[in-house]
């Protein structure tokens, strides 16, 4: 046993053992830096759509209060201040810059001399006021006062917060500049809009960084600077007064990759407006990183297992004692044989599966315990193995020493000495005898599966654990155009070639199995595209091991064409609906600031028909002013963008100060308001201008459609685990019919209503989607002719 034999193991296993670690080396390296690569380039794809997705959401807003200034710039109050600042000018330039301000909702509107002092401002009355106070050293100022458009992002001097200023020159009617208006919108509203991206700012051309959506990096220096360009950024007070500590330690370019909260980050840049500012977006692909380093040292440890086992099993060899212990404790059958059939040594579970003690069997033919149905199959194989040829999962029966047979699965390997020579054979036997009676049972019950496959509507396919396809049905030849005899036997990526270069879905790790209802894109034989839906699952063995997988699938091509026109419907209308909402505020706010110029006789007297003519213009521009302010509402509650601020509050106070703004508008109707506050009511967490939109609506509604001498009854109560708000009316109430449309934008109540009055139809609308936004719920009761009660309810955390 200890010469040929033995010589024989050893240089098979060192051949094998180095064909296996260059295989292993190549194939490790090169599918763990394709993948990666891959996945890669799409996550970058992907966040530069993002990118520039923020880019002109910004370049919308700015450009928005820029053609805004251009109209205020024109005003004829602003003017008549400037040639003549006296106290009737003052107010009434003052009133104009106050509706400019509601109406745009912006920061702050001002007017400032030629020589940089605010005259006329909208924050007259804070604390922090802008008027008399000197702005001639901002660069906005400057802009303007030498005739042109002036944008500017920088901290208030005030308040020290930060927005973008839009200036345009005032000029007389002989063109000379006057002086300058400017519109500042606050930037807080766009740093929340971007904190959804982590690691996104938006930077100027020295390297600050002005909004961040991670507020540790704001006003904070993107590259490190230098001391004079520092010194020059505090004295023109843009940034505040500093420090600008560097995030990176040297300026980055487009698609660089830092590092970066000890993360590699890819830096993706993209300019805005004239170049002067940059939006800037980290990419973190650590995790690509990870895999790349995790892949490549699985490939590393994998050489490294089968060199440090090729020496091993060497030392094993040399250890007689060692080897005899695994000799003996394998779990199958192992024959030492010599080159003449003849039985060297055979091991304890070749003993227990024939029964033969182990001296009546070491000295004897091997071909004595063959089944003579399978003796002369044995002797050719024997023949074949000597010649050159190993044996694989050949099965023959074994005669055990009660006389019965037992199937016996081999594998057989000739053993060679120094000079090549045949040594002998080591064969390696399986008792296969219960495994085959079960296969034979199984039978029928396979072909009942194949019929099944054969006949079902769907696509079906298996794989064995190397994704070779093993059963491929009826349908799936019919979907994908290729037969069976053309795909039996090979991978699974000779049709889903896309899906397979990434992360393959059903023998990946982290996605759990089944999963259900995937869309993916495959291509067909004859080069078209076409979509599936699949349904996939492992399959495993009675020891829970991964032997392959099984995937059903179905066209879905025209159910994604049809998607995709409706989404693409869908955006169009959201585009069109903020275009044109965007587009019709900046004219309407000419057409109201002109109306309310002549109301106010600045363009001369006017009579009272003249009056009443313009008084029922100017409701017409506010009511359509509420109109499109309702529409962008909508149209931001629909699309996600809307957000909520929450903050701690009690709903009764909520309550008080809707009453308080509301009350006066009942009373001009002669309808009384009642009040019902739950005194055990406490603070919940919601967006309290939010929810006090949402009972400012209910209540507006409640007056619209309640006659005078009537009351409007304000409730609240404490019902653990929400509060519940209820608006009752003993107005017109609501016909059953118009009940399911009550919440539904746009729509109104029927047609025959007696009181009907005009509106946008989406305050019940906007109400219910601020509601929902809460996790909470909203509903009506009403009779008709006998009022109706409105309720809302919000969880308490």
């Amino acid at each position: 046993m200890k010469n040929p034999i033995l010589r024989a193991i050893k240089k098979r296993i060192l051949i094998s053992g180095i064909i296996m670690f260059f295989i292993t080396l190549f194939l490790g390296v090169y599918i763990t830096l394709k993948a990666s690569d891959t996945a890669r380039s799409g996550l970058l794809r992907e966040s530069g759509l993002i990118l520039d997705a923020l880019v002109r959401q910004l370049e919308y807003e700015v450009n928005e209060i820029e053609n805004n200034v251009k109209i205020l710039s024109g005003s004829l109050v602003l003017i008549a201040l400037l040639e003549n600042e006296n106290s009737e000018n003052l107010n009434r330039a003052n009133t104009a810059i106050d509706r400019y301000r509601k109406n745009l909702d912006v920061s702050v509107v001002y007017l400032m001399n030629k020589n940089g002092v605010v005259i006329a401002s909208s924050n007259r009355d804070s604390h922090d006021s802008f008027a008399g106070k000197s702005h001639a050293f901002r660069p906005y100022f400057k802009q303007a006062a030498e005739g042109g458009l002036g944008r500017y992002y920088a901290l208030g001097i005030t308040r020290g917060e930060r927005g973008v200023y839009a200036s345009y020159p005032v000029k007389d009617k002989f063109g000379e500049i006057m002086g300058v208006a400017v519109i500042k919108k606050n930037m807080d509203d766009h740093e929340d809009a971007i904190r959804n991206y982590p690691t996104c700012m938006l930077v100027d051309n020295t390297g600050i960084v002005f909004i961040s959506s991670s507020s540790r990096y704001a006003l904070r220096s993107l590259w490190p600077l230098s001391k004079d360009v520092e010194k020059k950024i505090v004295e023109n007070r843009q940034f505040g007064k500093g420090p600008f500590l560097s995030i990176l330690n040297k300026k980055p370019d487009n698609n660089d990759v830092v590092l970066l909260k000890n993360r590699k980050m890819t830096v993706l840049m993209k300019p805005v407006g004239e170049g002067n500012w940059t939006m800037v977006l980290f990419v973190d692909a650590t995790r690509i990183s990870l895999f790349r380093i995790i892949g490549l040292g699985i490939t590393v440890f994998a050489c490294a297992v089968i060199l440090a086992s090729e020496k091993d099993i060497m030392k094993v060899r040399r250890n007689e004692s060692y080897f005899r212990t695994i000799f003996q404790t394998a779990g199958s059958m192992i024959i030492l044989g010599s080159s003449e059939n003849i039985i060297i040594d055979v091991n304890n579970e070749a003993v227990q599966i024939g029964g033969w003690d182990k001296d009546e069997v070491v000295g004897r033919n091997c071909l004595d315990f063959i089944s003579g149905k399978d003796k002369k199959a044995a002797e050719e194989m024997l023949s074949a193995l000597f010649a050159g040829n190993d044996v694989k999962h050949m099965e023959t029966s074994l005669i055990t020493k009660d006389g019965s047979e037992k199937e016996i699965s081999w594998n057989v390997v000739a053993l060679k000495d120094l000079n090549e020579g045949i040594a002998g054979f080591i064969a390696l036997g399986n008792d296969i005898t219960e495994k085959n009676n079960f296969a034979r049972q199984l039978t029928i019950e396979k072909e009942r599966v194949e019929d099944f496959l054969y006949i079902m509507p769907s696509a079906v396919f298996i794989v064995d654990e190397n994704k070779t396809i093993i059963k491929w049905n009826r349908m799936a030849e019919k979907i994908t155009g290729y037969k069976s005899d053309e795909v039996l036997g090979k991978r699974c990526d000779v049709f889903m070639s896309d899906v397979c270069t990434g992360k393959c879905p059903l023998f990946a790790k982290d996605i759990q199995k089944p999963f259900f209802y995937n869309q993916w894109l495959i291509k067909r034989k004859d080069g078209n595209d076409v979509y599936i839906e699949k349904n996939v699952d492992v399959l495993k063995d009675e020891n829970g091991k991964i032997t392959g997988g099984i995937e059903c699938f179905v066209d879905v091509t025209l159910k994604k064409m049809a998607e995709e026109k409706i989404r693409d419907a869908v955006e169009t209308k959201s585009k069109f609906v903020s275009m044109v909402s965007h587009e019709l505020r900046t004219p309407l706010t000419a057409i109201k600031e002109g109306v309310s110029l002549v109301l106010e006789e600045l363009a001369g007297s006017i009579n009272e028909e003249q009056r009443f003519v313009l008084n029922i213009s100017k409701n017409s521009v506010d009511r359509l002013a509420r109109l499109i302010n309702g529409v962008l509402d909508y149209q931001k509650l629909g699309s996600g963008v809307m957000k909520l601020i929450l903050t701690k509050k009690n709903i009764n106070d909520l309550v008080n100060e809707v009453y308080s703004s509301m009350h006066f508008v009942a009373k001009e109707k002669g309808i009384d308001f009642k009040l019902i506050l739950d005194e055990e009511m406490k603070e919940i967490s919601c967006d309290a201008d939010k929810v006090a939109q949402v009972l400012t609506n209910m209540i507006n509604n409640a007056v619209k459609f309640t006659d005078s001498g009537t009351i409007i009854t304000i409730t609240t109560k404490m019902e653990k685990p929400i509060v519940h708000v209820m608006v009752e009316d003993e107005g017109d109430g609501i016909k059953e019919k118009d009940l399911p449309n009550v919440f539904i934008g746009f729509e109104q109540f029927s047609d025959d209503m007696k009181k009907r009055k005009e509106g946008t139809g989406l305050g019940l609308a906007i109400s219910k989607e601020i509601i929902e936004l809460h996790y909470g719920e909203i509903w009506v009761e009403s009779e008709y002719g006998k009022g109706s009660i409105f309720h809302f309810s919000l969880p308490i955390k």
